[in-house]
This record gives C-alpha cells, sequence and structure tokens, in this order.
C-alpha cells in the first residue's frame, strides 16, 4: 500500500491541493456573497463593476450601451441600442472561473513569487477577456437573438473556458521548461 502511495504521491498531491484549494477560494466566495443577502435585494460588488466596465466597452464600440440594476433582484439589464437583451447575474463575473483558475495553479505551484504573479496576471486576464465576452454577447443579442441559445449556452462560456485551459497549458509548459533547465 506504501508503495502505492509513494508512486502516486505527485498524483494525489495535485488531488489535494486542488481540491483544498478550490474549497477554501469557494468558501471565501460565499462569505463574500454573503454580505448582499437581504433586504435591499442588489448585486454583489464585482457583478456591478462588470455591468459598468460592460456598458463602457459596449460604447467604446460605437453602439448604445446602458447597464441598471432592475428593482428588487440581484441583477442588472442590459440594453444594446435601446433593446433589452440580457441579465447580468452573480455568474456572469467570471469568479468561479477564477476561483478554478487559482485551485490549478496552486496545485501545480512553483515559487511562491512566480505563482502569485501568474494567478494575479492570469485574474487580470480572466477578468479583462469576460468583460469583453459579455460586452460582445450583448452586442450580438441584439442583432442575432435566433441564436441566443448557440452564442449564450455554447459559444460565449467555450470562449472563457477555453482560455483559462490555455493559461493553464501555459503554465504547464513553463513548468516543465524550467525543470527541464
Amino acid at each position: 500500500m506504501l508503495a502505492l502511495f509513494r508512486q502516486y504521491r505527485p498524483v494525489l498531491r495535485f488531488i489535494f491541493l486542488f481540491l483544498g484549494s478550490y474549497t477554501v477560494l469557494s468558501m471565501l466566495y460565499f462569505w463574500y456573497l454573503s454580505f448582499f443577502v437581504g433586504p435591499p435585494v442588489e448585486p454583489d460588488g464585482i457583478t456591478r463593476l462588470v455591468g459598468q466596465q460592460t456598458q463602457s466597452v459596449i460604447r467604446a464600440f460605437g453602439f448604445g450601451g446602458d447597464v441598471a440594476m432592475i428593482s428588487g433582484e440581484a441583477t442588472l439589464g442590459i440594453w444594446v441600442d435601446g433593446i433589452g437583451v440580457a441579465r447580468l447575474v452573480e455568474g456572469c463575473n467570471a469568479m468561479s472561473v477564477m476561483i478554478l483558475f487559482c485551485a490549478f495553479i496552486l496545485a501545480f505551484a512553483r515559487g511562491l513569487q512566480q505563482t502569485i504573479g501568474y494567478i494575479l496576471a492570469g485574474m487580470v486576464l480572466i477578468y479583462s477577456v469576460n468583460i469583453l465576452r459579455v460586452a460582445f454577447i450583448s452586442i450580438a443579442l441584439a442583432h442575432f437573438d435566433t441564436y441566443r441559445v448557440l452564442l449564450h449556452d455554447i459559444i460565449f462560456p467555450g470562449l472563457i473556458y477555453g482560455f483559462v485551459l490555455l493559461l493553464w497549458l501555459f503554465w504547464i509548459w513553463m513548468i516543465k521548461r524550467q525543470d527541464h533547465a
């Protein structure tokens, strides 16, 4: 039994570090969200910031963009050129994706400074890509509402998760390169 543990130690280490960091980060995020429960019902601060920045991006691309709180709900409404296209909810702020990203990087940690630097850079990139993703899906829905399910459920989630996958692969590539240097 001990021989099996030694043989699979790297795999077990990854699993425990990944699950442990994912659990801790998720608990911290849910603790943060708990401050936004109850009257008055409103979106959390990160979601509101995503909404404001999405509005700016939509306008920067030359469209009439408005993002505003929906009364009595923890959501923001998104309008493009006066057309209500979507609701921005807590799940659209990419925090759960960033937590998943961080847990993976922590499970393959290589030096405190390098790991924290990559996590911070990755989170900024994921956040930025998410703002662009929400803005583009909003613009697309205003002009191609027929493809709502395809855009919302397949293409745009695929973009953010595909981007995270590329960041993970780049991290692994960097680690392998250092190990062979």
